[in-house]
């Protein structure tokens, strides 16, 4: 478009027009470092997307809830297995101690000593069922609900009734000893039947240490999946916006160019008129 000599010097209309244009451009690149340096979007640049993030967000504090919520009922299960694994060992311990006593060729010397560490065993046995972590008993009759997810659903751990293992076996009443031959036999299918009791409480407690492990895998995919929604939105295409940097830096630099020249010639076509 050509521009009148005279109009211009008297307006300097097109150098409105190119400052503007310039102003612009210069706006848009210090927007553009402005993504660079946070690697974020401002609101300008998508305002309902990043809006809806916020909702989104809130989601995911409440999955990182959850998740504290689980870790704690995870560490509380596996205190019960862990537990648990010790009765068993202590059971086999024991059923070997009570097999032996019951033999003939085992010595009274030998049998007073296996009814020592038989005993100890019984007692540590009958301790668990008073065990408790952070403050709640590990063993009982009560189950517990646990949140599983952002909205606040449960579900129920199981309550492990640690006493049904003497209830079924009387393993800890009197007299079931392996000082004789003859208790020593009682002994062990007192054993035998709390190792019964026993594997069905330790069914309980992994079942539930299998629940919360899947719902933990189920959480940490869902909270990622929303954290690339966000991250889809709020944060900046590095390769894209590096390329629209430079685009606007070659743009700037022309334009103040552009503009020392116009304005030279603008000059000098004064100085022709004067």
């Amino acid at each position: 478009m050509a521009v009148s000599p005279v109009n211009e010097i008297a307006t300097n209309s097109f150098g409105f027009v190119l400052a503007r244009i310039l102003n612009n451009n210069a706006t848009l690149l210090q927007e553009s470092l402005l993504r660079l340096t946070t690697g974020l979007k401002s609101i300008t640049d998508d305002p309902s997307g990043i809006a809806s993030t916020i909702r989104t967000s809130n989601e995911i504090g409440r999955i990182s809830g959850v998740e504290t919520a689980l870790a704690n009922a995870a560490s509380f299960n596996d205190s019960r297995v862990s537990f648990l694994d010790d009765v068993s060992t202590s059971l086999s311990r024991m059923s070997e101690l009570a097999t032996s006593s019951q033999s003939s060729t085992t010595t009274s010397a030998q049998r007073s000593a296996n009814q020592v560490e038989f005993e100890q065993l019984q007692d540590f046995i009958s301790s668990v069922g008073t065990r408790s972590f952070n403050g709640l008993g590990l063993f009982g009759t009560t189950n517990h609900q646990i949140i599983q997810d952002a909205d606040g659903g449960t579900f129920t751990l199981q309550a492990v009734n640690y006493t049904s293992i003497n209830t079924a076996s009387l393993i800890f009443t009197s007299g079931v000893d392996v000082s004789t031959t003859s208790s020593a036999a009682t002994a062990v299918a007192a054993v035998s039947t709390a190792v019964a009791s026993l594997t069905v409480l330790q069914g309980v407690a992994n079942a539930g240490a299998g629940r919360i492990d899947n719902i933990t895998s189920t959480l940490t995919i869902q909270k990622t999946n929303l954290q690339a929604i966000v991250d889809r939105v709020n944060n900046v295409d590095t390769t894209a916006e590096n390329e629209n940097f430079s685009n606007l830096s070659l743009l700037t630099q022309t334009g103040s160019t552009l503009i020392a020249q116009y304005n030279l010639l603008r000059s000098n076509l004064l100085t022709l008129f004067q």
